[in-house]
């Protein structure tokens, strides 16, 4: 004897379910770009001015999935002066100002990332069926 088994709201469910996860994306680029702003706003204030050009070259950038902090290029000598390795300026592997902020970024990031999304998927309206 075979029994059958039908599934009501399966495909609203599977609707919500994308829906949810595009919801989840779009905060997560939303504080990728935010986190992005603050770690170049600390940047800035970190980096030594003598024409500004090198505080002027910071810049973020939109990268797939969210965003990135970077000298643009326009100061030729940024990585000079944050890496060192030349006329008496000590090497230093992972940089001053940028890295070190980015990294010291990246704890609260992830928790902002995580309180997001289990804030969403929370307080999702999930279809009755």
């Amino acid at each position: 004897m075979s029994q059958t088994v039908i599934v009501h709201g399966e495909d609203a469910a599977f609707a919500a379910l994308r829906r949810n996860v595009e919801e989840i994306r779009a905060g997560a680029e939303s504080i990728a770009r935010s986190t992005a702003d603050e770690v170049l706003s600390t940047v800035q204030a970190q980096v030594p001015v003598e024409s500004g050009t090198m505080r002027g070259s910071l810049t973020t950038l939109v990268v797939e999935g969210g965003a990135s902090v970077a000298y643009d290029g326009s100061a030729r000598y940024a990585g000079w002066v944050e890496f060192g390795g030349t006329r008496g300026r000590a090497y230093v592997g992972s940089g001053r100002w940028l890295f070190p902020t980015g990294q010291r970024a990246a704890n609260a990031f992830v928790a902002a990332l995580q309180m997001d999304a289990s804030r969403q998927i929370a307080n999702y309206p999930w279809p009755s069926p």
